[in-house]
């Protein structure tokens, strides 16, 4: 699937860090922003079918859409080494889009190394 997409974001994150023990830190946070798709995600978007080779294209939204963005988010880390960290984080939340587009959710994790 062939898919161009145009987009900005512009937000702020709040956050407040609380130490765990003297090497570790968890970090709670709220972002909020402002988020937009240019109108380019659906100029055209094409799919191929592998079994036949075939393709078919469509248009999806060619018009200029407009998102409130609210996020959660939850950083731990723990600093193993003199310079470099481990951490895990997981992050969570909603882009509640202008119109009859819906709400998009969205959800992040993984692990972060810092040197």
């Amino acid at each position: 699937m062939e898919v161009d997409q145009l987009g900005s974001e512009l937000s702020v994150k709040f956050a407040i860090p609380i130490r765990d023990g003297e090497r570790s830190l968890l970090l709670p946070s709220l972002r909020v922003g402002w988020a937009a798709d240019w109108g380019m995600s659906g100029d055209h978007q094409k799919v191929s079918y592998l079994d036949s080779g075939k393709s078919q294209r469509w248009d999806v939204n060619g018009n200029d859409d407009h998102a409130a963005l609210v996020e959660l988010g939850l950083d731990y880390t723990t600093f193993n080494f003199k310079d470099t960290s481990m951490g895990v984080y997981a992050r969570g939340g909603a882009l509640l889009w202008a119109g009859d587009r819906g709400t998009s959710w969205q959800v992040q994790g993984g692990l972060s190394f810092k040197f």
